[in-house]
């Protein structure tokens, strides 16, 4: 009977941004993938992957994105057939990315301050009716 499932995988990413400007974006990435015995694997194994990439960005003008950056990649199976394990790999790329003028951003702007944050200040005075004039109160008219 023939088996339907070929494989279980689980991931683990890690994306750090840790700046701005010439800073990179740190890519961490684990995969774990077991491979049950089928008619095409005499014996199941467990295959590892670790890949690390590094990528620099900057923006062209409103919408336009370009990309350098390089990754590696580390497999692994246990047990080891010794012909497909390990295995290593590398890649250097240099993408575009074009948002249409979306408003895609990197990161949050700048916090703001926290004047601006709760909105003009107003002066106490100024918002009310205007003071009395010798005993006249705010809801009575003077005459001249």
């Amino acid at each position: 009977m023939p088996s339907a499932l070929d494989r279980i995988d689980a991931t683990l990413d890690l994306d750090l941004l840790p700046g701005r400007g010439l800073w990179p974006w740190i890519q961490l990435g684990w995969l774990a993938s077991y491979r049950p015995v089928n008619e095409m694997r005499d014996e199941a194994l467990l295959r590892d992957a670790f890949t690390a990439g590094l990528t620099f960005w900057s923006w062209l003008a409103r919408g336009h994105r370009a990309s350098l950056g390089v990754e590696g990649t580390f497999l692994f199976d246990v047990p080891s057939p010794a012909d497909t394990s390990p295995r290593a790999s590398g890649l250097v790329f240099l993408r575009y990315d074009y948002t249409a003028r979306r408003g895609l951003r990197d990161f949050p702007p700048a916090s703001p301050s926290r004047r601006t944050a709760r909105g003009p200040r107003r002066r106490a005075i100024s918002a009310r009716t205007p003071p009395s004039i010798s005993g006249a109160g705010p809801t009575r008219a003077l005459s001249a």
